[in-house]
């Protein structure tokens, strides 16, 4: 049996309701109501607190948190099976987030690791979200987390993801086999890592890197900086807390920017922040500038 912590409830009753517009007030000092044709737009509610979670098209059709759940779980428990291993060396974690409308889930393998390095273990995980908001499609992510400093290691989503849009049926089979997969493509990032970790860089070609990719801004303006010099602050400062384990080399600059995706404080928004920053690195991973570097 898999045991959740930071689980709060997320098997909440939820319901698609008509919307009304509400226009001025009559003579008789009371609204004009308008109904919304179902066609165009209706509301998902959270029943037990009355809560909007979102406002939806004709297309949309709802998969609950629990269905999420259930069917990742039964995704791990058959990667059990492959592992033969049992639900003791999983740590597995459910969190909400802005009254329910978003989810987010993870099961650590705790002994299912790679070591690029000596005494630098990177254990599998799965990563999983939903909401009812349509910010998050239903989504499962194979990575790592690496435990030296409790960073997420990011690996490209486009090679071990599963996602399915809130318009049609989930195929439980596909995400259970997309999570086998991811984990077959853990496996073979081991030899890639330690190949990062061989690679030397140059820290003025690493700045380069970073304001080219991670910090790049658009703007019309040739008189501004082309890029976020806050952000790039910020990953530098991760990069050079990296080098004196890890030397000046390309592991190092993974690391920086995995460490920079997963640390974003504790405000209400740092869901959102930490999110958009893994689908950032994912990205940074796939340009011809990392291959490069």
């Amino acid at each position: 049996m898999l045991n959740k912590t930071n689980n709060p409830h997320y098997d909440f009753p939820i319901e698609m309701v008509r919307l009304n517009a509400i226009g001025q007030t009559q003579d008789n000092g009371l609204p004009s109501l308008y109904q919304v044709p179902t066609d165009m737009a209706r509301a998902l509610v959270r029943t037990d607190t009355g809560d909007v979670l979102g406002i939806h098209g004709n297309k949309y059709k709802p998969i609950t948190h629990k269905h999420v759940c259930d069917t990742v779980e039964q995704g791990i428990e058959r990667l059990c099976k492959k592992f033969n291993t049992n639900t003791d060396n999983i740590d597995y974690k459910v969190s909400v987030f802005d009254n329910g409308a978003k989810m987010r889930g993870s099961f650590l393998f705790k002994n299912q690791i790679i070591e690029p390095q000596v005494d630098d273990i990177i254990a599998f995980r799965i990563n999983f979200f939903n909401s009812y908001d349509q910010s998050w499609a239903f989504q499962s992510i194979a990575d790592g987390l690496r435990l030296w400093c409790l960073n997420g290691c990011t690996t490209p989503m486009t090679a071990t993801s599963s996602r399915f849009k809130h318009t049609s049926n989930v195929s439980i089979e596909g995400v259970q086999q997309k999570m086998l997969n991811g984990y077959e493509y853990f496996k073979d990032q081991e030899g890639t890592f330690k190949m990062y970790g061989d690679k030397k860089v140059q820290d003025h070609v690493v700045e380069s890197f970073f304001k080219t990719v991670l910090c790049k801004t658009f703007t019309r303006s040739k008189t501004s900086m082309p890029f976020n010099n806050t952000q790039l602050e910020l990953l530098l400062a991760e990069y050079y807390k990296e080098t004196p384990k890890l030397g000046h080399t390309k592991w190092a600059v993974y690391n920086a920017m995995t460490s920079w995706a997963t640390h974003v404080g504790n405000g209400d928004t740092a869901h959102k922040t930490n999110k958009l920053r893994e689908v950032e690195v994912s990205k940074a991973l796939s340009t011809t500038q990392w291959e490069e570097l």
